[in-house]
């Protein structure tokens, strides 16, 4: 099966070049991360304006994780009330180098699931 060929264990998986992330503004991660593990870059070297949003929207019913804008992902989720009152946080600890498509971030005790620990996730190439 090629590289790019969709299988039913997921999303077609993409490999793309440093110049083609380049021309899409993104960063390539630091070849010493693993795809699962955080790229630690120095945060002298990310502006404000690099950094992405992380946003839950509602699609049918169902909360979504949204990440727009920016070169790199924010590390939290901040979680607020209908005040603007912060209600909690949530660490993003991924990296997508392979992977576009959708996905379901779960939990796999069932209290938790019927109470909203399942969300779609969507990872696209920015426009």
């Amino acid at each position: 099966m090629s590289e790019t060929t969709p299988n039913s264990k997921g999303p077609a998986k993409t490999q793309m070049s440093p110049e083609r992330l380049a021309s899409l503004g993104l960063t390539p991660a630091p070849e010493a991360a693993a795809p699962n593990e955080p790229a630690l870059i120095p945060a002298d070297q990310v502006k404000p304006e690099d950094v992405g949003t992380l946003s839950i929207e509602y699609r049918d019913g169902k909360p979504v994780i949204v990440v727009s804008g920016g070169t790199y992902i924010p590390a939290t989720l901040m979680v607020v009330d209908g005040s603007d009152n912060a209600a909690g946080a949530h660490a993003a600890r991924s990296r997508y180098e392979r992977y576009i498509g959708d996905f379901v971030l779960h939990c796999h005790i069932l209290d938790h699931e019927d109470n909203g620990m399942m969300q779609n996730i969507r990872i696209s190439i920015p426009e």
